[in-house]
């Protein structure tokens, strides 16, 4: 992972962080975790001006390229296997090692749980227009899900799909993916619509079925 100015990699459970200007001042290589013993970081990426790496003891952390120091610390109930922040690191999808999913806020601190996440996921696409919103992408399937943090009794995630008006009265939303294609690869997300890539290196794009049906 990288930016204009850094690069990030990850060896034996510990991170790297290269600066890419090396005549600059601030040239040294670092490492995380700063204590030698540790050796558990499971995932890492350069995102907003941050550095954000999980490890497995369940600790989330974000480090400021622009301060040079550790700027925010979370720590998961259990331990986190995958993060997947959006591209400003201001959201971050989580999965934990029984496989369950969140996503956490470092502005509030806020970390829920997504309901209805797919027991299998090649990864996590964040929207790079709507930055509440993000996919979950496997072998033949997207789901879309949205964030809010106007929901009664506080923030939440929703699977969008069909809106279904039930025998109560009460609004049903079922999820309703999207295909993928045999032999493609989703490697975008922009306004709801999906970029990918088949094996040739042929770009194709998708609409978001969850945004046609809000289309319409």
């Amino acid at each position: 992972s990288l930016n204009a100015t850094h690069a990030c990699v990850l060896i034996s459970g510990r991170v790297h962080l290269h600066p890419i200007d090396r005549e600059g001042s601030d040239s040294n290589t670092l490492i995380f975790p700063k204590q030698d013993g540790e050796k558990n970081v499971t995932c890492a990426s350069i995102v907003g001006g941050f550095l954000i790496y999980a490890q497995s003891n369940g600790r989330l952390s974000y480090y400021s390229l622009a301060d040079g120091t550790d700027v925010n610390e979370y720590t998961h109930e259990s331990g986190i296997k995958r993060c997947y922040p959006n591209q400003e690191g201001t959201r971050c999808v989580i999965i934990d090692k029984a496989g369950d999913a969140f996503l956490y806020n470092p502005v509030n601190d806020d970390c829920v749980r997504i309901k209805e996440f797919p027991s299998t996921v090649d990864r996590v696409l964040w929207d790079t227009v709507d930055s509440t919103v993000f996919i979950t992408v496997d072998p033949h399937n997207i789901f879309s899900f949205v964030y809010s943090q106007a929901e009664i009794g506080g923030s939440g995630v929703k699977c969008l799909g069909n809106v279904e008006i039930g025998p109560d009265g009460d609004l049903r939303i079922d999820p309703a993916p999207t295909s993928l294609g045999s032999g493609h690869s989703a490697i975008l997300l922009v306004d709801g619509s999906v970029v990918s890539q088949q094996a040739s290196g042929t770009l194709s794009q998708t609409r978001l079925r969850s945004h046609e049906l809000l289309a319409g």
